[in-house]
């Protein structure tokens, strides 16, 4: 499964549901969703593998520490 987090503090404004679950990342409870889910939910019109790798880099996320 693929995640991200999502901070506490941040709210999302938006017309659609993405389900959100509790887990643990670096050792820490974090709200999560699932990545395919949220790429699906946004209609962002490009390959999930495309999308995500520029996420990733956009944002300066880690392997096994973000997601």
């Amino acid at each position: 499964m693929n995640a991200i987090a999502i901070s506490q503090t941040q709210s999302i404004e938006s017309s659609f549901s993405v389900p959100v679950f509790q887990g643990i990342l670096n050792g820490i409870d974090e709200s999560l969703v699932d990545a395919r889910t949220l790429h699906k939910a946004l209609h962002v019109g490009r390959r999930f593998a495309t999308w995500i790798v520029e996420r990733i880099k956009e944002y300066g996320f880690v392997e096994n520490q973000d997601f």
